[in-house]
């Protein structure tokens, strides 16, 4: 008799219809359509990166459902049918002369890409999602939260040229000259940055608790996206949602920061495998849409980013496929190959000067040393998730 089907990957992206959620879904096409994917055979290393395929047998491969999670249903609708068209275009090229093979012909007539409306500045388009997913699939293997806003509304001039001129990649890498939308509010009357960016990914946590827990690739893993600007000293225990701060952005992953390490130690409790897994991962300095600019800025930014990467800074990826790197291994790569977890680290994706793609440890710094609110300030979610989840439906809670 034929063996039966191994279970299937099953995966959220949110903003996956541009920037670097696109490339997630680019990356994981590619990499789950090979029985050993490259990104999950990178050696990571706290001082340097490497692409070169570590000794791992190959695993099954398995079909792959993806969840395009995203606001706009038309634009997303088009990001599908662009991805599929890459996708099976990546396929033929990889084997012009003989065509696709069988398993790879497989993989394609068996995936599923499936666009559902998320909007993370709604409550209740949150919730609604949630419970699309929930109505849909059994389980849940990957959560990639991704989406997030960058709300620019001017240049600070001075402080852009200062910067340009004496620091040029933390001014690529952190720009201190961009002027943020301050004080924002979504119509849940919480600050928009910090829903969109962080409470909305921690409302699909909660409430996909169940079905990432019966993930049959055991454990589930969920994917934050931050930042390299998440510094320590943009937390203010006082300011939370992020209504006065002049950075909100770089704020929100500060949070990010705290939240995912937090929520991955709470699985370490005791010696048994976690049921969830939560990575940090920075995917470098990439051109993505997040802030809008014309064609002739695009084109200086690039030709910066460039010349940043060939003066040596690993973490200029550019593009938003190689911005991914890290992010698949976070999903894809076998445990053994992360340190204790419970340290606060995260991963980040590096390109070399030649544009080879690799992905590196990073500390967080900090996290140690505010544990007590770091904690705290994870209670504050959990308590306003409480009250939002009665109000949509008080049979929700979890």
């Amino acid at each position: 008799m034929p063996s039966a089907d191994p279970p299937a990957y099953v995966a959220i992206v949110t903003g996956a219809n541009s920037g670097i959620g696109y490339g997630i879904c680019q990356r994981l096409l590619s990499q789950t359509s090979q029985r050993r994917p490259p990104d999950s055979c990178i050696i990571l290393n706290q001082h340097h990166s490497s692409a070169e395929p570590r000794i791992s047998s190959s695993g099954p491969l398995r079909s792959l459902h993806l969840i395009m999670a995203c606001r706009n249903l038309e634009k997303a609708e088009a990001a599908k049918s662009k991805l599929l068209q890459w996708f099976e275009k990546t396929l033929k090229a990889s084997s012009p002369k003989t065509g696709l093979k069988s398993e790879q012909l497989e993989f394609f007539e068996k995936l599923r890409v499936h666009v559902l409306p998320l909007d993370l500045a709604s409550v209740q388009s949150t919730f609604a999602f949630c419970k699309q997913v929930i109505d849909i699939y059994p389980y849940v293997t990957h959560l990639f939260c991704n989406a997030g806003i960058l709300d620019v509304v001017g240049i600070n001039g001075r402080v852009a040229a200062h910067q340009m001129l004496t620091e040029l990649v933390v001014a690529l890498s952190v720009p201190r000259f961009n002027i943020e939308r301050v004080g924002d509010l979504t119509q849940d009357g919480l600050g928009r940055s910090w829903q969109s960016n962080c409470f909305g990914h921690y409302i699909i946590v909660r409430q996909l608790d169940s079905l990432l827990k019966k993930s049959p690739l055991h454990p589930a893993r969920v994917i934050w996206l931050s930042s390299r600007g998440a510094a320590p000293n943009l937390y203010d225990t006082d300011d939370w949602q992020l209504t006065r701060t002049t950075l909100p952005y770089f704020s929100s992953k500060r949070q990010v920061d705290m939240l995912s390490w937090h929520l991955n130690s709470q699985f370490h409790s005791d010696d048994t495998l976690p049921p969830i897994r939560h990575f940090t991962v920075e995917p470098g300095i990439a051109s993505t849409n997040i802030v809008p600019s014309n064609i002739a800025a695009e084109i200086f930014k690039q030709v910066f980013f460039f010349i940043c990467r060939m003066t040596g800074s690993p973490f200029f990826t550019i593009t938003a496929y190689n911005a991914a790197t890290a992010i698949i291994c976070a999903a894809l790569a076998p445990l053994d190959i992360f340190p204790d977890m419970t340290e606060p680290l995260k991963l980040s994706s590096t390109v070399n000067r030649w544009g080879r793609a690799g992905a590196m440890l990073l500390e967080i710094t900090g996290l140690q040393e505010t544990q007590a609110e770091d904690i705290a300030l994870l209670g504050k979610y959990e308590r306003l998730y409480q009250v939002f989840a009665k109000m949509q439906d008080p049979l929700l809670v979890g």
